[in-house]
């Protein structure tokens, strides 16, 4: 087997067996949940709102919102707590999680890995003098993934300190680039890492952030409690150090959980395949995964009139899925986003006769996006990795409600900085010599990319049926010119471009059981790869069928 293919595998499955865990402990305690919204009693201060499709509503309901609001995916929760922006212990935490890297990395100064330049001259030159420091690194994997969740760590310090999302994406930004100016000073100045850590750490940050708030906000339940916990550990310790805990919402859902906010929750497990025209093979597969979302935009999804600007993360979404062909990783994905920085228009009545929602609603905004892609093709003996960062991109989302239907379309754009192993790659190498080419991909099989990303979602409720389309673009073209030996070893800088293509169709069915549904899917992933004058293409179609618990 392929090392690269072995050392991702053995990762995988680590990641899987986390991911597979969270799901089964955020569905344990939602039912947990259910158990205790149907003792009222045991959530003191709550009222659990009964009717589907009947949102509790307020005495403004029906007014029109109107007006700039910074902090408004706070303000949306009826019991949330005054604001009080904590700068000084953002800095000392954060102060406090550089050092526990400066720890580690001059704790293993021994590793050759870290030997660039002399110190303090050669560093110090290199970085304020001539420039040369400024390269894109050759770490492994792993270790460059590692600095995105570094980065969601910067920011959540901060956002959970009260401070706002652009503060707290610009505490991530200065961290990490005081790391790399002073921290890693036998080290290049890692133009990798200073643009995916704070960029990345935002795109999962503002969702986790969204998701800790909203389960902080509802039913002071011993569920609710722990997941608010795990999807926001740093504000639940802060406000127990403050005593800002929230006091219980006014009105829950069954499942404990505030109505303040829309939200929906699905996990998921079945089974299914994968077909391969190229080599006409099927492979079977087990699946499981989950996807969060939370929208904080005030009104969404109840009757009533808004017409607001926000700056907080206000679509925000966490999605997880995984396949296996055996005890062999062969899918995995992670997903996040947020949609900030936008207007927000709703014109949303109850309609009397039928009882539901008629109406329209609008976002304009931009969003960022993070997603880990690891696929197996069949046939293929290099596992398809990418990570990548959506910066920073325009998006539309417009719900539309009528008699019992509802329709939902999402639009999006982005310039994009990845991480890309080739699917070409296992072919040229085995056909090319490889010594002279960028030092990340002779040693680590992958390239840096700049990029784009264009993705659209189409999604229908109606009755008992649901359907989901989807289709997401990727295209890669590698930076060349700025290896991190690009004076010395690099001497044939050749081009790598690749592109993938994935098409998604899902169709729910809501089962006889409460809260549990049917889903069928169908995929189809495309991908091409141009490594200098060789290409390649290939597809692959899946299709899965899975019982999916939604709440």
């Amino acid at each position: 087997m392929d090392k690269d293919r072995s050392s991702v595998g053995i990762a995988g499955r680590r990641t899987v067996c986390i991911f597979v865990v969270l799901a089964v402990v955020v569905a344990g305690l939602c039912i947990s949940n259910r158990a205790l919204g149907q003792n009222r009693d045991s959530v003191p201060g709550s009222r659990a709102v009964e009717a589907a499709g009947k949102s509790e509503t307020t005495p403004s309901e029906g007014k029109p919102e109107s007006g700039m609001t910074l902090e408004r995916g706070r303000s949306v929760y009826t019991n949330a707590q005054p604001l009080h922006k904590n700068y000084f212990r953002t800095g000392l935490e954060t102060a406090a999680f550089l050092a526990i890297a400066a720890g580690y990395y001059y704790g293993t100064l021994e590793d050759r890995r870290w030997y660039e330049y002399t110190i303090p001259k050669g560093t110090f030159e290199a970085r304020f003098e001539t420039g040369d420091a400024y390269r894109l690194d050759n770490n492994d994997w792993d270790s460059n993934v590692g600095h995105i969740a570094a980065g969601t760590g910067y920011y959540l310090l901060a956002r959970t300190n009260d401070l706002s999302l652009t503060e707290s994406f610009l505490v991530a930004a200065g961290a990490s680039t005081f790391w790399e100016l002073f921290g890693e000073l036998r080290d290049e100045f890692s133009i990798n890492d200073a643009i995916m850590t704070p960029i990345g750490g935002f795109a999962i940050g503002e969702p986790m952030f969204q998701l800790g708030e909203f389960f902080q906000h509802s039913a002071p339940s011993i569920p609710n409690r722990a997941l608010g916990f795990l999807f926001g550990p740093s504000a639940a310790i802060h406000r127990w150090l403050d005593n800002t805990t929230p006091k219980a919402p006014e009105n829950v859902d069954k499942y404990c959980l505030t109505t303040d906010a829309w939200h929906r929750f699905r996990v998921f497990a079945g089974g299914g395949g994968s077909y391969s025209p190229d080599a006409d093979k099927f492979r079977s597969e087990a699946q499981m995964g989950f996807d969060f979302e939370v929208i904080t935009a005030e009104k969404f999804g109840k009757p009533g009139e808004a017409s607001i600007n926000y700056l907080d993360g206000v679509f925000n979404e966490l999605a997880f899925q995984a396949a296996l062909d055996g005890s062999t990783l062969v899918d995995l994905r992670f997903f996040s986003k947020t949609a900030f920085l936008g207007h927000y228009e709703q014109c949303i009545s109850m309609d009397k006769e039928s009882q539901t929602l008629r109406g329209t609603s609008l976002f304009v905004g931009l969003s960022s996006a993070f997603e880990y892609y690891n696929h197996s093709f069949i046939g293929m003996r290099r596992e398809d990795r990418q990570a990548i960062c959506d910066l920073v991109g325009p998006t539309l989302i417009a719900d539309f409600y009528r008699c019992g239907l509802h329709v939902r379309a999402t639009a999006e754009l982005y310039p994009s900085f990845s991480m890309v192993t080739p699917a070409a790659g296992a072919l040229y190498d085995e056909t090319h010599n490889i010594s002279g080419v960028k030092s990340v991909y002779r040693f680590e099989s992958y390239y840096y990319a700049l990029g784009a990303t264009a993705g659209g979602r189409v999604e229908m409720e109606y009755g008992p049926f649901g359907l989901d389309g989807r289709v997401r673009y990727h295209y890669f073209d590698s930076i060349d010119g700025l290896d991190r030996f690009e004076d010395s070893r690099v001497t044939d800088d050749i081009e790598f471009q690749d592109q993938r293509l994935g098409l998604q169709l899902t169709l729910f069915y809501a089962l006889p059981i409460e809260n549990f549904k049917l889903g069928l899917s169908a995929e189809k992933i495309y991908r091409w790869s141009d490594i200098d004058t060789m290409a390649w293409s290939g597809d692959e179609t899946r299709f899965f069928g899975n019982v999916v618990f939604e709440f």
